[in-house]
């Protein structure tokens, strides 16, 4: 997310680089420390990407057997009873749905204010790094479409 939005020209601060992994608003760190920490990055608003969960669900697929038709030698059907065909077995398997819930949410700084949040699902993305850069472009897009980015 913050390459696309730098590659618009626009700063981007990853918070990674502002807060240690696992912060949480504590005694020792209030949520007028964190305010203070971002706006000294320079940044006037707050994009928050949070996954919410992850729900994996698994399938069992019977397996099955079956005579493949045939209408006999030579395609008659009077030689059909003539022939011997085996049962063909088709196997069992598992298959697993993955679906991850998602909240995002877009925050003014200066007026301490959520402008926008959404809550979307990804079902069996087949690559998450490619589902999320899809992901970003349509956040940004929204956003711009709401008036709440120029670029």
């Amino acid at each position: 997310m913050a390459a696309l939005i730098s590659s618009r020209g626009q700063k981007a601060v990853v918070s990674s680089s502002v807060f240690p992994p696992n912060i949480s608003i504590s005694e020792n760190f209030t949520r007028d420390q964190m305010a203070e920490a971002i706006k000294r990055t320079g940044c006037d608003a707050v994009f928050v990407i949070a996954l919410l969960d992850v729900r994996v669900e698994e399938y069992y697929q019977p397996g099955s057997a079956y005579y493949p038709m045939s209408f006999g030698m030579y395609g008659s059907y009077y030689g059909y009873y003539n022939h011997y065909y085996p049962m063909v077995y088709s196997p069992g398997y598992y298959t697993s749905n993955r679906t991850y819930y998602i909240e995002s949410n877009f925050y003014d700084l200066e007026q301490d204010q959520l402008l926008w949040s959404i809550q979307s699902e990804a079902y069996n993305p087949s690559s998450l790094d490619s589902w999320f850069d899809r992901y970003s472009y349509n956040l940004l897009y929204e956003l711009k479409r709401e008036g709440l980015i120029d670029k």
